[in-house]
């Protein structure tokens, strides 16, 4: 066992809050849906399509190959129960942010909000994208305490208002999943160096 796996059950509720999402397994899910909703934007479909939730069906199942295969509940210091209503927050999030994507950015809802005079003419549909993407961001900062979701609120805020000027309602969209994949990756790079599986350090 790993000095790094060793310290896991001093952590303090915040820190294995912390601790639990650093695998980046959570970033590439969302940014894969994301990803995968920017298509239906570019596409100009009617209705988000299934395409988009796919990747929540993936989650448990690469949490389960990344994360729980090399740190075990014990080691943890968490009931299995908590650790499933984190995933189940995470995933509900998930869902209702992008069924108010849905709503708000691919139909005419919000074409019948009447926009400030003194606001040029824009593409509201660009700012809207931009804004819910920034809320859920918003609020996963505050349940997880991690300053990248800080990040991807203010990139999602600065592409909505930009795009509302110059951009079509895609680029929010593509440029926070861009992100929020390639934050992921590089940090579940990271933790899978950190906390290697059995075999792995047998053969070190």
């Amino acid at each position: 066992m790993t000095q790094n796996k060793k310290s896991v059950n001093k952590m303090e509720p915040k820190e294995l809050t912390r601790f639990f999402h650093q695998d980046g397994v959570f970033d590439i899910i969302a940014g894969a849906v994301l990803l995968n909703f920017g298509l239906d934007v570019f596409n100009k479909s009617e209705t988000t399509t299934l395409f988009a939730y796919l990747p929540i069906i993936l989650y448990n199942s690469i949490k389960k190959q990344v994360f729980f295969a090399r740190i075990d509940l014990e080691e943890l210091g968490v009931e299995e129960k908590k650790v499933r209503m984190w995933s189940l927050y995470l995933l509900i999030g998930i869902i209702l942010s992008l069924v108010a994507l849905g709503v708000l950015v691919l139909s005419d809802t919000v074409d019948s909000i009447a926009l400030p005079a003194w606001l040029p003419d824009g593409d509201i549909h660009s700012l809207t994208a931009g804004v819910i993407i920034a809320l859920a961001s918003t609020v996963a900062a505050l349940f997880i305490p991690l300053k990248r979701f800080w990040v991807y609120a203010l990139t999602a805020l600065i592409l909505g208002v930009v795009s509302f000027f110059f951009l079509p309602a895609y680029v929010p969209v593509f440029a926070s999943a861009v992100a929020m994949l390639g934050w992921g990756i590089w940090l579940m790079i990271k933790f899978r160096r950190a906390y290697p599986l059995k075999e792995e350090e047998g053969n070190k």
